[in-house]
């Protein structure tokens, strides 16, 4: 059926499943069953459900937010795949872009591990999804993904600073256990530096910066050579980070984003770092949630040109209140 105007979000009833529901009564314009636009015009909210066998319900086709400023940008779709950029977007993708309507496949993902349990599952709708709400926000600017699942409340916001060559996740988790929780993030991005994966696969030297900890690779994709690549976490003071930069261990031999094998067998990673990997940056950090607590922490995925630039971007960030005014 057609209409004139289309009819609000619905009121969601309560259905007593041990997640909540995190979406609000906000009514959505123009409704389509996927998503509708906020009440001001400046967010495209999208709100999926899984189905009765559970199964993540998804658009027909990804539903992406272009993000970017002058000089560096990412798109992030609604299961928050998408592809990172510096300078251009085609000829310097920092990640892959598998232009993939149908699979939409993940060439960065970020992942919370149960250390007591085992369980793991990603903070957006994929590569791993749960079995329950999601809400995603595609703002002016920003994407940001809300859940409720494993007792843990997730609000991520993705965004790059008006300026700065750095892509940010923005990551804020509350246990609603009455016991602590002992978790792992991972974060993972396979590197591209060109077009197409494996452009310049013998050229990387996947480091680990000893100042900062963070990983860096510098850029021999032709004109936009002598730049360098790097990841770093903003973590909480004194948490130990582990790293890996070899994409084949993190993934494994029959693996991939949906299951790697570092989550499924290896308490840290592994360290792997040098020439002649299946580039990554990949790194991990674990933390202890108290009942009731929460805490933030922050991702960087960049650009730079030169060593002495990705250490002022690091140092940068992690000072505090660096990332929410970033993102204000």
């Amino acid at each position: 059926t057609l209409h004139a105007t289309p009819p609000p979000y619905p009121s969601r009833e309560r259905s007593g499943k041990p997640e909540p529901s995190i979406f609000d009564d906000e009514p959505l314009h123009f409704w389509n069953g996927y998503g509708g636009f906020s009440a001001d015009g400046t967010e495209y909210v999208i709100r999926l459900e899984p189905d009765a066998e559970g199964r993540l319900k998804l658009p027909p086709q990804p539903w992406v937010n272009i993000i970017a400023n002058p000089q560096f940008g990412f798109i992030a779709s609604e299961t928050g795949a998408g592809s990172t950029w510096s300078r251009n977007s085609r000829e310097n993708r920092l990640t892959p872009w598998y232009n993939d309507p149908v699979l939409d496949p993940h060439g960065e993902a970020l992942y919370l591990r149960d250390e007591d349990s085992g369980a793991f599952w990603s903070l957006t709708p994929g590569p791993i999804p749960q079995s329950v709400a999601y809400e995603i926000r595609h703002g002016f600017g920003y994407s940001r993904y809300r859940q409720v699942s494993q007792e843990l409340e997730h609000d991520l916001w993705l965004f790059a600073p008006c300026e700065d060559p750095v892509k940010i996740a923005r990551i804020q988790l509350r246990n609603q256990r009455n016991q602590p929780r002992r978790l792992s993030l991972f974060t993972y991005a396979r590197l591209v530096l060109g077009v197409l994966p494996g452009d310049y696969p013998m050229d990387g030297v996947i480091e680990q910066d000893t100042a900062t900890g963070a990983l860096l690779a510098e850029n021999h994709n032709r004109a936009f050579a002598g730049h360098f690549a790097f990841a770093a976490l903003a973590p909480l003071d004194s948490v130990p980070v582990h790293v890996s930069g070899d994409r084949a261990t993190f993934i494994g031999q029959y693996g991939g984003p949906v299951r790697p094998a570092a989550l499924c067998h290896d308490p840290v990673l592994d360290g792997r770092l040098g020439a002649g990997l299946d580039p990554c940056f990949a790194l991990q950090m674990t933390v202890v949630l108290e009942p009731g607590a929460a805490m933030e922490c922050a991702v960087l995925l960049g650009e730079a040109e030169s060593r002495d630039a990705v250490y002022r971007l690091v140092h940068r960030y992690r000072q505090d209140g660096a990332v929410a005014a970033a993102l204000d």
